[in-house]
C-alpha cells in the first residue's frame, strides 16, 4: 500500500510531525509512505514502530525547527528509507544536548540519505534484546552523507546492535568521531570516507575498555584524511586496504593489512 503524504497534509510552513506519526500509527505493517519535494519542519520526534518504507526525492528534506532527535525507529525488520535528508541547525553552543538525528533500534535498509547539524551524532544504532526488547543486527547502510554534527557520525552500541554493513558513508566536520563502533561485536564498513571531524576518524571499541576482546569490527578500503588523529582499533578487529592519514593504535588481537 502506498501513502501519498502530499495528499495527507505534509506540507511546508507548518510542524508535520503529528501529521507523520499518525500516518504511521493508522498505516498497515509494510505499507509505503511517499514524501514530496520540499522542506517540511519537524517540532517532535517522529516514533516509527512497524514495518514501513519511506521514499523521498533528493529535494525531500525534514527539518528539525527546534533541537529534538527527529526520528526514533523502534521496531520493525527490514524497513526502507531511501533519499530522504534530515536536517537541524545546531551551532557551537549546543553541543550539550546530545540529541541524536536518528536513533535506530530496528532492522533498517538506508539509502541515499544525507543527515546534517543535528545536536548529537548523526546517527545511533543501539539495541539488546535482553534489556531492551530491540535488535538492529544486520541493518543495511548505503551511500550516507552525514555532515556537521555536534557529536560522532554514526555511533553503534550495545548487544544487537552488530554484523549491519555499511557502504560509502562519506562523514565530514563532526564534533566527534566519524565512524565509532562499540557494539558488542562489531559491524562491517566498506569504502567509507572521513574527514575533517574533530575527534578522529574511525573507532572499534569502547575508550573506557581497550582491553574488552569482543569487538571483531571490519574496515575494508576506507579511507581518513585532514589530520584525525591515529584509528583506534579493539579487541579482533581488522583494518583492510584503504588510506589511514595518521596511522593506527591496536589493543588486543587488532590487525591491519595495508
Amino acid at each position: 500500500m502506498k501513502i501519498y503524504l502530499s495528499s495527507k497534509g505534509i506540507k511546508p510552513g507548518i510542524d508535520n510531525a503529528k501529521i507523520i506519526n499518525r500516518q504511521l500509527e493508522i498505516a498497515k505493517e509494510k505499507s509505503t509512505f511517499v514524501f514530496p519535494d520540499g522542506i517540511f519542519p519537524i517540532g517532535s520526534t517522529i516514533i516509527w514502530d512497524k514495518t514501513a518504507n519511506w521514499e523521498g526525492s533528493e529535494d525531500t528534506t525534514l527539518f528539525a525547527s527546534n533541537p529534538i532527535t527527529l526520528l526514533h525507529l523502534t521496531r520493525g525488520y527490514r524497513s526502507n528509507i531511501s533519499k530522504i535528508n534530515f536536517k537541524g541547525y545546531y551551532s557551537i553552543y549546543d553541543q550539550s544536548l546530545k540529541l541524536p538525528g536518528l536513533i535506530i533500534s530496528a532492522v533498517i535498509n538506508m539509502k541515499d540519505c544525507m543527515i546534517r547539524n543535528v545536536w548529537g551524532n548523526g546517527i545511533t544504532v543501539t539495541a539488546d534484546i535482553s534489556s531492551l526488547k530491540t535488535n538492529a543486527s544486520a541493518c543495511r547502510f548505503d551511500n550516507l552523507e552525514i555532515i556537521e554534527c555536534a557529536d560522532n557520525g554514526m555511533y553503534f552500541q550495545g548487544g544487537d546492535a552488530n554484523q549491519c554493513g555499511i557502504y560509502n558513508a562519506d562523514i565530514r566536520d563532526c564534533n566527534g568521531v566519524g565512524l565509532w563502533d562499540n557494539s558488542f561485536l562489531g559491524n562491517q564498513f566498506y569504502a567509507c570516507m572521513t574527514h575533517s571531524n574533530k575527534k578522529g576518524s574511525y573507532k572499534a571499541g569502547d575508550e573506557t575498555d581497550l582491553n574488552n576482546q569482543n569487538s571483531r569490527a571490519g574496515f575494508w578500503g576506507c579511507y581518513a584524511e585532514m589530520g584525525q588523529g591515529k584509528i583506534i582499533l579493539c579487541g579482533a578487529s581488522k583494518w583492510y586496504g584503504g588510506l589511514p592519514s595518521d596511522g593506527f593504535d591496536l589493543y588486543n588481537f587488532a590487525k591491519i593489512w595495508v
